[in-house]
């Protein structure tokens, strides 16, 4: 108890709380061409595209994140918007 609870103890003051709790954190690499332009990106995160499709957590009009259905956004001419927490060709 001696070496690593003093050790602890510092980080805890050290950082104002007395237990550490982990981030949930998820990472995604795009495969092929960058996300498509359009409105969506204001209002979405964690954005990222799988073959052709694009995948995203867009706000709801509520302000509640949802995760988005996977979108073929190839036929999407004039870009992509959320839509309630959906991804929508414009």
């Amino acid at each position: 108890m001696h070496g690593g609870a003093s050790r602890r103890g510092r980080l805890q003051r050290r950082l104002g709380t007395s237990r550490l709790v982990p981030a949930l954190v998820e990472l995604h690499c795009s495969k092929g061409s960058p996300p498509p332009g359009g409105s969506y990106t204001q209002s979405c995160q964690d954005i990222w595209v799988d073959g052709g499709v694009l995948h995203a957590q867009c706000k709801t009009r509520n302000g509640q994140w949802n995760q988005s259905e996977g979108l073929t956004y190839a036929p999407c001419r004039n870009g992509v918007e959320n839509i309630d927490g959906h991804l929508k060709c414009r």
